[in-house]
């Protein structure tokens, strides 16, 4: 009788398991949700961005620790953890100021370089940011097990193709994957899902199958992207270019011409 109530107790657990297993990443998430609101209000960093980061890194695991020696929630390095004065990595609150401090600090170190090249190709500067986050997560040096390098993850096809020559240089790598999702734009009329599916999966997989392509790394992709990016459609901005105004200050223009006679 006690062998029998145990293989009941055994398979009502095994029954429970699954739901427990899928309730705890939605629960983490909770759990942590409010430090993330947080330390993201006290450094004007977006919430989502933070909690994409932390499933990416960690996916919720507070003592997670990566081969290369990464730790905790959002997965910090020795050395930026003792940038950021976090004493203890496994810590929750220290651990994600730690790192919504390294990702403003990212954001900010390369904000001008896309400004720039977003501007001369006419391409919405907060989508080139919202690409990079999803890429690389502002990782200079990133290389992916399929051979895409560098912030916006180019393939060696594409950085030939539009004239990268060092792929781990930001200035050529933004410029370089800002003029492929502009060219990716034109293609597909600014249809932001179809764009991100072509940058992520190919334009011969769009092709294919005619639309987003059906393989669960894209979906997660776009859908990752789409909750920061709320635009359906990319729209070209107009040309703006960098120029010195008549008393020496560097402002945005779309006919530097025009500044340039007064």
């Amino acid at each position: 009788m006690n062998s029998v109530k145990r293989n009941i107790a055994a398979l009502l657990l095994l029954t429970l398991v699954p739901c427990l297993v899928a309730a705890s990443a939605a629960d983490l998430r909770k759990l942590y949700g409010p430090i993330v609101k947080k330390v993201s209000g006290k450094y004007s960093i977006d919430p989502e961005l933070v909690h994409v980061v932390i499933r990416a890194e960690s996916n919720y695991e507070v003592f997670a620790i990566s081969s290369a020696g990464a730790m905790g929630l959002m997965q910090l390095m020795p050395a930026t953890a003792l940038r950021y004065g976090v004493k203890n990595v496994f810590d929750p609150a220290q651990n994600i100021e730690g790192g919504v401090r390294y990702l403003k600090d990212l954001v900010k170190l390369y904000d001008g370089i896309v400004k720039k090249v977003s501007g001369k190709y006419s391409i919405d500067p907060e989508l080139v940011h919202v690409v990079i986050r999803a890429e690389s997560n502002y990782e200079v040096f990133a290389i992916s097990s399929a051979g895409a390098m560098g912030l916006m993850q180019l393939m060696p096809a594409t950085a030939l193709r539009y004239g990268v020559k060092n792929v781990f240089d930001p200035a050529q790598n933004i410029e370089g994957g800002v003029r492929y999702l502009k060219d990716l734009v034109k293609l597909y009329d600014g249809k932001t899902k179809l764009v991100l599916a072509a940058y992520n999966a190919g334009q011969e997989a769009v092709r294919k199958y005619k639309g987003i392509p059906p393989y669960p790394e894209t979906k997660s992709y776009i859908a990752g992207i789409m909750r920061n990016y709320k635009k359906p459609t990319v729209t070209t901005l107009n040309p703006t270019y960098m120029v010195k105004d008549a008393d020496g200050k560097t402002i945005l223009v779309n006919d530097p011409e025009a500044v340039r006679k007064k």
